[in-house]
């Protein structure tokens, strides 16, 4: 192995179709070793056994980042990191029926509390330019910033500029745009948080002995999953409402448009710079 690698480690965030790009898009770029998010705990120990010279690191940060970011960085400051961001209104619901599918919550407020800034989520926690600066210090590459819209509207081509920016090639035609399965309805989701007030399914015992640990999570993922599939017939518990209030995601939407813009006005302004170089 090289001396100093070439390595793109794309960050998250978590909920801009980071599972479809890891699994149908990121393992077809040509002339990397892919490492997938499961093996990123060993991602270290793989590159520095491997006489690979060109590495390529998919994992999913959010709360996290800077964490990876600064244990990342101790050996690989020469990383090129990737980050992927979504309009804050759009990216905090579905993280919040990401939280309810798992019975971590059963309020959004529980997720993002803008006036108490008392949830999971903190207010800070959702500002991207302080992300993309906060990368921007720590690598010794300029980080390459996408949109999750941009995705949506045209897949092929998100992922045709990606592989060229990383000096690679994807052959954007054999790849699996289907869609695996299909988000979780609200009316399901409703049903989970209605059952979750009567199952402690958000507790989470953590058992040291591996084996018991297993069975533990098995079971409870098991029984999220028939409660869910048992949702799609139980009578609407909604009644009509929608399962996150219009006007708190319009309140997310305005609070953050300062920053949304200034994270468009990043990743269009370096789409420019990039095309020019080439």
């Amino acid at each position: 192995m090289a001396e100093h690698p070439q390595i793109y480690f794309h960050l998250g965030l978590g909920k801009t179709g980071t599972t479809f790009l890891q699994y149908r898009a990121f393992p077809y770029f040509k002339g990397f070793h892919y490492i997938q998010r499961t093996k990123y705990r060993r991602a270290k120990e793989i590159i520095a056994k491997s006489n690979a010279n060109r590495f390529f690191i998919s994992f999913e940060c959010d709360q996290q980042l800077e964490r990876v970011v600064k244990d990342w960085v101790k050996d690989h400051p020469q990383t090129t990191p990737i980050l992927v961001f979504r309009r804050h209104d759009s990216w905090i619901a579905s993280q919040f029926r990401r939280f309810l599918k798992n019975c971590n919550v059963t309020r959004f407020e529980e997720l993002l509390d803008l006036d108490k800034d008392t949830g999971k989520f903190k207010r800070k926690d959702l500002l991207f330019m302080p992300m993309i600066r906060m990368v921007e210090a720590s690598f010794m590459s300029k980080p390459i910033v996408l949109l999750y819209d941009d995705m949506r509207a045209d897949p092929k081509t998100f992922i045709s500029v990606l592989a060229r920016r990383m000096s690679s090639s994807v052959d954007v035609d054999s790849l699996d745009f289907s869609k695996k399965h299909s988000s979780y309805s609200d009316r399901q989701l409703a049903f989970v948080r209605k059952v979750s007030h009567y199952i402690p399914l958000r507790n989470k015992v953590v058992y040291s002995n591996r084996g018991i640990e297993f069975l533990r999570k098995s079971s409870v993922s098991w029984t999220r999953y028939l409660i869910l599939f048992i949702g799609k017939f139980w009578p609407d518990q909604l009644k009509g409402k929608p399962l996150i209030d219009a006007a708190t995601l319009k309140a997310v939407k305005d609070d953050y448009s300062q920053d949304w813009n200034e994270v468009v006005e990043y990743v269009r302004k370096n789409q420019v710079i990039d095309a020019f170089h080439d």
